[in-house]
């Protein structure tokens, strides 16, 4: 159910693109320089783009990447990893996604 509500695009985050990853950079740096004032001092520029990069990221890997998403129906907030991790405890061993594959009727 979790992939048909969010459609994950990769398992892991070693899978995402480095195409994927500079685009949404270059995008978050964009619109970072659009909203500095012009009397901000360099480091605090420097720092906010830093943060603004590190933010986009990870937004990314939330929209796109299976085991870091959450768990679309829990009402707490945890990863799919996670859910994973505590389910196995559980059950006295690992749990590992290799692969998925999501059918749409149109």
């Amino acid at each position: 159910m979790h992939t048909a509500a969010m459609k994950p695009s990769y398992a892991e985050k070693s899978e995402l693109p480095e195409d994927a990853i500079k685009q949404v950079l270059e995008e978050a740096r964009e619109q970072a320089i659009l909203s500095m004032k012009e009397d901000m001092p360099e480091n605090a520029k420097e720092k906010m783009l830093t943060g603004v990069a590190r933010k986009a990221v990870k937004k990314l890997e939330k929209r796109d990447v299976l085991m870091e998403q959450d768990l679309a129906t829990s009402d707490k907030n945890i990863t799919i990893r996670d859910y994973l991790k505590e389910e196995g405890d559980k059950l006295g061993c690992d749990i590992n996604i290799k692969q998925w594959v999501l059918f749409a009727i149109k």
